[in-house]
């Protein structure tokens, strides 16, 4: 927890091949909030909210490995596949993560399309195997999935073959059961707070 917390304090975002520094708030450790996505491999999902620049802040470990060269983190509406919001990770031929795609599932789930606009904005890693990025409340993308307070659905999938991004689609994976999951998360969730006893 604490080199989570580290990390995001002094976060560079990436935005068209630039580091530009981003405004990060003071983090405590009731402000961190965190699943895990496969126990099996123990990928973590790290969350946490920045409420005055209504941004999400997340870090992913342990999604890409050796063995696996991408990963994708979804966000839908009622849970359902189709029309899933993702940010989409993949390593190179230098072992870094450095593709980053905005993309989402077509109607009938068969297909990825990439995003015109992209909001799965890269974070600088002292680590090259974990994930970090943000994302903004509302992105004012109508391909976007805008956060809220109630429950939302996480998707999540990798895979071991490097995707082709070449063009604005590409077919969906066939992954495995264990490549391939969704868990029910309140994203947006108030941070705990101590009240002090009289």
């Amino acid at each position: 927890m604490i080199v989570v917390i580290a990390l995001l304090m002094c976060l560079a975002v990436i935005c068209d091949g630039k580091f530009h520094r981003h405004r990060v708030p003071n983090i405590t450790p009731n402000q961190m909030h965190q699943i895990t996505l496969d126990p099996v491999e123990k990928v973590k999902l790290t969350w946490m909210v920045d409420w005055p620049e209504k941004n999400v802040f997340f870090q992913v470990k342990n999604g890409i490995n050796d063995k696996f060269s991408w990963f994708a983190v979804g966000f839908s509406r009622r849970g359902d596949f189709a029309r899933t919001d993702f940010c989409i990770f993949q390593k190179e031929e230098n072992d870094r993560i450095d593709t980053n795609i905005d993309a989402w599932s077509s109607k009938d789930g068969r297909e990825i399309i990439i995003d015109r606009q992209q909001d799965c904005i890269s974070i600088a890693r002292t680590n090259k195997d974990e994930i970090a990025f943000r994302r903004k409340f509302d992105t004012c993308d109508e391909e976007d999935f805008n956060f809220h307070e109630g429950t939302m659905f996480i998707y999540w999938m990798r895979g071991e073959e490097p995707l082709d991004f070449v063009d604005e689609s590409i077919p969906m994976p066939d992954l495995s059961e264990e490549n391939f999951g969704m868990s029910h998360v309140q994203l947006l969730r108030a941070d705990s707070i101590s009240i002090p006893e009289k």
